[in-house]
């Protein structure tokens, strides 16, 4: 490990599908600084979403290594969870993402995911609202909003 504030460190990533036939991805390597911003391009089927899926523990890979803070992250339900709590993933498509039956229940699953109260996630979900300026919406079902308001 380097002495700069490393955020994420992927070492040597290797994620294969339909039994090592597609190689999303073959020997990964980087490092992301803590406040650095890092765009990651690339046609489609090309190991993006992959990459992303690896880097929040939702995927895990076959070989290599993720490391958050330098820490290594070795897929066990206590420590993705922890890192879940810093580390999200929005799809492109809101349609893959929403899945509560109102704004309000999507806003609060978050909280409750990560072992909130109740009371402390009503909070929150109404500071996110209050702050995103969407009161109108907070009881409206999610398959009811336009693709803008999903987003």
């Amino acid at each position: 490990m380097s002495d700069k504030n490393v955020l994420i460190q992927v070492t040597d990533l290797k994620k294969h599908y339909n039994k090592g036939e597609i190689k999303a991805l073959d020997g990964v390597s980087l490092e992301i600084d803590q406040g650095e911003v890092v765009v990651i391009i690339g046609p489609s089927g090309s190991g993006k979403s992959t990459f992303f899926l690896c880097c929040t523990g939702i995927l895990k890979p076959q070989k290599g290594k993720l490391f958050f803070h330098n820490k290594e992250v070795t897929y066990k339900k206590k420590e993705l969870l922890d890192l879940r709590s810093k580390i999200g993933i929005v799809f492109q498509d809101p349609d893959n993402q929403l899945f509560s039956a109102s704004v309000y229940q999507e806003i609060s699953f978050g909280p409750l995911n990560l072992g909130h109260s109740e009371e402390e996630t009503k909070k929150e979900v109404e500071e996110v609202i209050d702050y995103l300026e969407i009161t109108p919406f907070r009881h409206k079902p999610t398959h009811a909003l336009s693709g803008g308001q999903k987003k």
